[in-house]
């Protein structure tokens, strides 16, 4: 696996001094259809 390396600008930080992060790696995960339900909820937040 090849290191990953990211950066978050300080202004961030200044901006939201309460942020939090997390990086989740999944391996062999494989994307499907998602039900009807989870895509009108998904788009309802969209808009």
């Amino acid at each position: 696996m090849t290191e990953l390396f990211y950066s978050i600008a300080d202004e961030i930080f200044a901006r939201f001094p309460g942020y939090a992060r997390g990086v989740v790696l999944a391996y062999d995960v494989t994307n499907g259809e998602s039900p009807s339900e989870v895509v009108s909820l998904l788009r309802e937040a969209e808009a």
